[in-house]
């Protein structure tokens, strides 16, 4: 027997047979079927599902340089020679910049985490494999120089490590303003950031967005660095 019904019926699926639920005004007709979800539900459920989904972008934008990074420290077979599998540099730069690779981008997983908001899920698929490719490439490209046999770095580990640790503070510092200043007016509130107690987010007086330009500093200085 078929049943058809007008506009806004919700489709039920039981035991691998198609039925449909009708609105309010009509009666249900498969009792098996849980009622339709009100606005509010369907509103929640979008909000969690397109959380999760950047939420697992981001996570697999950061997690991949993360491991491949390590598998060149650490010298995993067919990298480099035979000889030198499964050996590490003896030189302490070469370690202070798998120390440093390795914070960043696990602030970056605990912002992602914790920190971070998330409105809609819309990014495009290419554009998550253009980010990954990016992310994973540059990450391999950085550490099969850093961590190879003849590699000699140029410079002292105090500079990078002072300037490391300071931006990658200043960077949190000002993640962390932003989603305070987004907490506090909520999701259709815009509010300019304003500088805090914290030193680190005095650069607010002459920047915009000082989390980029902590960000560009830990670049410049880590690949001039260690390159």
């Amino acid at each position: 027997m078929t049943f058809t019904w007008k506009m806004n019926s919700l489709v039920c699926l039981n035991r691998n047979r198609k039925t449909k639920l009708c609105p309010e005004t009509y009666s249900t007709i498969d009792s098996n079927c849980s009622p339709p979800l009100d606005s509010y539900e369907l509103s929640h459920l979008t909000r969690a599902s397109s959380f999760r989904y950047q939420v697992q972008v981001f996570l697999a934008e950061y997690i991949g340089p993360l491991f491949i990074y390590l598998l060149f420290y650490f010298r995993v077979p067919y990298i480099y020679s035979q000889q030198d599998a499964f050996t590490s540099s003896s030189n302490s730069v070469v370690t202070l910049a798998c120390a440093c690779h390795t914070c960043h981008y696990i602030k970056r997983l605990i912002e992602t985490i914790f920190v971070h908001r998330f409105s809609h899920g819309t990014m495009p698929l290419r554009t998550i494999v253009r980010n990954c490719v990016y992310y994973w490439t540059f990450s391999a490209w950085l550490a099969f120089y850093i961590n190879h046999p003849l590699y000699t770095p140029p410079c002292k580990s105090s500079i990078i490590q002072t300037n490391h640790s300071l931006c990658e503070a200043g960077n949190f510092s000002i993640h962390v303003a932003l989603n305070n200043l987004k907490a506090e007016g909520g999701t259709k509130c815009r509010k300019f950031p304003l500088p805090t107690k914290n030193p680190f987010t005095w650069l607010f007086f002459l920047v915009s967005c000082p989390n980029y330009t902590y960000e560009v500093n830990i670049s410049c200085f880590y690949d001039y660095g260690m390159l």
